[in-house]
């Protein structure tokens, strides 16, 4: 059976993240787990940190354990009274003590995981996206992870917008998120943005298209438009587009010098936090 984890630290945006999890699950008719990682702490003592005493893991790996049944008891509560009484998804739980990235690596070789949710982080300063853990689960989990803000995804999702660096990669990214536009029935819309002073790349509106257009046209995928954004920051294009839509999703692709690699490392680094209004879907490279 299909699989979605959940990365939930109890927070609202991990909560609200569970929720979307469980509802897009129920359409794809997949299964839920729900991922508790806790911390285990050491003691410094000189130069070699000591590990706390024994109970101390149990007291931390219980209370895991019943937050984990609380989250899951809402969850089948809400779906309840959403299905006229019926229980919508099967729901499991997992609690694992250590590092969370580590967690996710062994959930994902033990069970057949598809896409992971997760919510998204609100720390300010210097740390790259909305938090260490979700950059270090991006990293290590090779699939396709949701990133999910306090105010969810406003179901039904009406479109997701993709946004390409034109690499011909990127073109097998979009046959997962077609197949979930089958199950989920919202629409797709591409687009690239490309800067100002660009007059040879063959991106601007009115130059022939890129050998990445004429792929896409080739694949004559249903229900697929592209747009093409003329900006000087990626960033900023992106969220003018979105604001414009409604129940929306931003897609991209992590890998080093793509869309995600340039909008998170643009200099001068204006305010992240205005793009956490928006869901993200991150998709591997």
């Amino acid at each position: 059976m299909k699989t979605i984890l959940v990365l939930t630290d109890f927070s609202p945006s991990a909560q609200k993240a569970a929720e979307e999890a469980t509802i897009i699950g129920e359409k794809l008719n997949a299964a839920v787990i729900l991922l508790n990682a806790y911390l285990i702490a050491t003691i410094g003592v000189s130069t070699e940190p000591m590990p706390w005493p024994m109970e101390y893991y149990h007291m931390l790996e219980q209370d895991s354990i019943d937050m984990l049944q609380l989250e899951k008891e809402r969850l089948q509560q809400k779906m309840s009274s959403c299905n006229n009484g019926q229980a919508g998804v099967n729901l499991f739980t997992i609690s694992r003590g250590g590092n969370l990235a580590d967690s996710v690596s062994e959930i994902i070789k033990e069970k057949d995981v598809q896409m992971i949710f997760m919510g998204s982080r609100h720390n300010k300063g210097s740390e790259f996206l909305f938090g260490s853990d979700i950059k270090e689960v991006i990293n290590i989990a090779r699939l396709p992870v949701f990133i999910i803000p306090e105010t969810g995804l406003n179901l039904p999702l009406k479109e997701i917008v993709f946004a390409t660096d034109l690499y011909t990669t990127d073109l097998n990214n979009l046959e997962f998120i077609v197949g979930l536009a089958t199950e989920l029935k919202f629409i797709i819309e591409l687009c690239h943005v490309t800067p100002h002073d660009h007059c040879n790349d063959g991106l601007r509106k009115d130059h022939p298209p890129s050998d990445f257009q004429l792929k896409l046209e080739k694949a004559n995928i249903p229900g697929v438009s592209f747009t093409i954004l003329n900006g000087d920051h990626i960033r900023e294009e992106l969220i003018r587009f979105t604001d414009k839509k409604e129940n929306v999703i931003l897609a991209l692709t992590h890998k080093k010098h793509s869309f995600f690699w340039r909008i998170f490392h643009e200099t001068p680094a204006n305010d992240l936090m205005r793009i956490n209004i928006v869901p993200l879907l991150i998709l591997p490279g």
